[in-house]
């Protein structure tokens, strides 16, 4: 599935490897006096953090979040992750950052008709997640 593009929900399901593929020359310039710069790539992971760390969106593992190895642990992940969601978007404990979250989720609405004048939507190399 390398190089297809998410076109819905449902396509998270089909994937079982890796999601996304980030082309660095995908990446929008950078403005000047930057214009020039050229990072190092990033290193891909080993193929014993591959089978120990969860990497499925887009091949790195910034955090380092184990694979679940039993449907217990996946349920308890996924519980974390519904946890921290919901403090995100919970008036006490995300109270400086919540109105301006709220804002860029609601004026998104993927209606794709501003898509390529969305730096969001460039930013992330025209990816839909």
């Amino acid at each position: 599935m390398k190089g297809d593009k998410i076109k819905s929900i449902k396509d998270f399901t089909k994937i079982k490897d890796q999601i996304t593929y980030l082309n660095p020359e995908d990446y929008i310039d950078l403005p000047y006096p930057y214009e020039d710069w050229v990072d190092e790539p990033i290193k891909e992971l080993t193929d014993d953090q591959k089978n120990r760390l969860e990497h499925s969106l887009d091949g790195f593992s910034a955090m380092e979040i184990p694979k679940p190895e039993t449907e217990e642990e996946k349920e308890k992940l996924v519980a974390k992750f519904l946890t921290g969601l919901k403090k995100l978007l919970s008036k006490e404990d995300n109270w400086i950052l919540l109105q301006p979250l709220l804002l860029s989720m609601e004026n998104c609405v993927k209606c794709q008709s501003c898509s390529d004048e969305c730096p969001i939507y460039i930013s992330s190399g025209r990816e839909e997640i």
